[in-house]
């Protein structure tokens, strides 16, 4: 019996420091990627610089300063946190910065709102006024997406990729015949007709009045989101009420046909065609600068009161 007790007493304090020195290793490279992301915080833009810009994130209103919340605990990968402030501030600043040369839209599958994207989407019409190029490219662009890509002076999409463009919709769910079945019975008060939010719990179809201002608010965003699109792109509106009552986008090749997106293009194709833009050679090497690391603040501690200067008035190079 000692003995037993001796080998659970073992095991549980082997158990307990294994434990400890796990626990330690993991809090040592959190902290060092918190550190190597606080390093990387200062960088230069060398003169022939391209912002490159990830939209393949969900963008919240205001930076994340705070490093560790910047990493995926199950991976351990930095995951971008800049914030619609600072995107918006350094599109500005990048316009003025005589090394960069233009805008890469690497677009993904954006979940950002329309309020976002219609920010982001002025401020880069802001950018082209400079006289700098925006070029975009994608393998999927959902409608938001496309509306952002499309103040850009190319857009590219993947040969093997697509492109919605169906028009807006609403989808509701009504829950009244299910609280009926769990014998849940909502006390609702509410008054006048046009007060849909309580409709899910006391109605099993969209009332008239709730059908009106949902195709008003949706025809509203709609029409915004044509007039933007035939705007940038040089296209009628009414082809482009065409185009999605009809739903003529069904293969890549009808995109670039209707006028949608220029060509059909792999990554390197469209490498290729912005080292032409570049005036680079075939073995040059792009330099891109990732929009999330130009966006970063320097650390004033770290800056001198020169430095500190130059960037406040967006003069200097250090991001």
């Amino acid at each position: 019996m000692k003995s037993f007790f001796k080998y659970v007493l073992a095991t549980i304090t082997g158990v307990l420091i294994a434990c400890f020195f796990v626990g330690l290793i993991s809090f040592l490279i959190i902290v060092g990627i918190a550190s190597a992301i606080q390093d990387s915080e200062t960088v230069s833009v060398e003169p022939n610089t391209v912002i490159k810009f990830d939209l393949n994130y969900s963008i919240p209103e205001r930076t994340q300063r705070n490093s560790l919340r910047q990493i995926d605990l199950l991976s351990f990968e930095t995951k971008p946190m800049t914030g619609l402030n600072d995107l918006l501030k350094n599109l500005k600043k990048a316009s003025a910065d005589k090394n960069i040369k233009g805008i890469y839209l690497n677009l993904g599958m954006a979940t950002n709102g329309w309020a976002t994207l219609e920010e982001l989407r002025n401020a880069i019409i802001e950018f082209k006024a400079s006289g700098k190029f925006v070029v975009a490219y994608g393998e999927i662009y959902t409608q938001k997406v496309y509306y952002l890509a499309s103040v850009a002076d190319k857009i590219y999409l993947n040969p093997t990729g697509m492109l919605d463009f169906s028009g807006l919709s609403a989808e509701i769910m009504f829950f009244q015949h299910t609280l009926e079945k769990l014998d849940i019975e909502p006390q609702i008060f509410y008054a006048g007709k046009f007060k849909s939010a309580t409709e899910p719990f006391r109605l099993d179809k969209m009332s008239e009045e709730n059908k009106e201002q949902t195709v008003s608010f949706l025809g509203d965003i709609f029409h915004h989101f044509k007039h933007g699109i035939a705007d940038a792109r040089k296209m009628d509106e009414a082809m482009l009420d065409s185009i999605a009552d009809h739903l003529m986008v069904r293969h890549p090749e009808d995109a670039k046909d209707l006028g949608l997106v220029d060509d059909l293009y792999y990554k390197d194709q469209v490498w290729g065609h912005l080292k032409e833009t570049l005036g680079l050679e075939e073995e040059e090497e792009i330099k891109f600068l990732s929009m999330h690391r130009y966006t970063r603040a320097p650390d004033p501690a770290r800056v001198s009161a020169r430095d500190r200067i130059a960037v406040i008035y967006g003069q200097g190079n250090i991001v």
